[in-house]
């Protein structure tokens, strides 16, 4: 069985969201572990038990003494995973939008050359039916759109030609 061992840093301080019984059931399983650690030093199991049990509030309400290098070598001592108990940041969201504009410029691109005859809507219709992937966004095509009207700008790659307005590279 391999135990990932999660670094607790207060710099970049991660959320957790874990139970009392989820702390309980670790806690236990890591005396079954390594019981001997249990009876060899028990101020050290008492002071990882503090911090599992105040692990969802900021480090400075967490307690006066809390020590980030030894919270860590407990974590490894006891082998406790902290992993899947990580509430996921906000800022990760904007990762997958970028990911998704990238991915819908990347189809759009590929599509659209200097003698091509296609139009925003069947570019929209086209991102829709051909992006694989998962997506923050509702609706791809919107996304398409937006890059569309970015693109066809005066800084932009792209132009709109002749009457039934086709986009084309510049």
């Amino acid at each position: 069985m391999s135990i990932n061992i999660l670094e607790y840093k207060t710099k970049n301080r991660l959320k957790f969201h874990i139970t009392n019984d989820d702390i309980t059931k670790l806690l236990v399983a890591a005396k079954k572990h390594h019981p001997y650690y249990y009876h060899d030093n028990r101020n050290a199991y008492d002071d990882l038990k503090f911090w599992l049990f105040n692990l969802n509030y900021p480090p400075v309400e967490m307690c006066g003494g809390f020590d980030e290098c030894r919270f860590n070598q407990l974590l490894q001592k006891y082998k406790i995973d902290l992993s899947p108990y990580i509430i996921k940041s906000k800022n990760s969201n904007l990762i997958n939008r970028s990911k998704t504009k990238e991915k819908v410029f990347e189809i759009l691109s590929n599509q659209i050359t200097k003698d091509s005859k296609i139009t925003k809507g069947a570019l929209m219709r086209y991102v829709r039916e051909n992006f694989q992937g998962q997506s923050v966004y509702s609706d791809v095509g919107k996304v398409a759109s937006k890059i569309i009207k970015l693109e066809t700008s005066r800084t932009g790659r792209w132009k709109v030609c002749t009457t039934a307005r086709h986009i084309r590279r510049k």
